[in-house]
């Protein structure tokens, strides 16, 4: 079992309460819709953003750290992805109801 799931998962369930409260003080439908934008664009380019984030750290000389992130990226991408995803599809829900 990869450990990210059960790290991930509960984060992006807490953007169902985060939506809620944000549906609950009556915001409007294009905030939500703009949050849905934004985590599609952030899943789609998730692993560029992964990998400039690694690059910036081979710059500035943190090369165990990027050993490490270049180990776990395999591990770490689906659940991000995934995650992500979820937010989006949350976001454009609550701008449906």
């Amino acid at each position: 079992m990869n450990i990210w799931w059960i790290i991930i998962t509960p984060l992006c369930l807490v953007w169902i309460f985060l939506m809620y409260q944000m549906h609950r003080i009556h915001a409007p439908v294009w905030m939500f819709i703009l949050f849905a934008l934004f985590w599609s664009a952030i899943a789609i380019y998730a692993r560029p953003l992964y990998d400039w984030g690694t690059g910036i750290g081979r710059r500035l000389g943190l090369h165990r750290i990027v050993a490490l992130r270049e180990r776990m990226k395999s591990k770490v991408m689906p659940p991000v992805k995934a995650g992500l995803i979820m937010m989006a599809i949350i976001s454009a829900l609550f701008a449906i109801v």
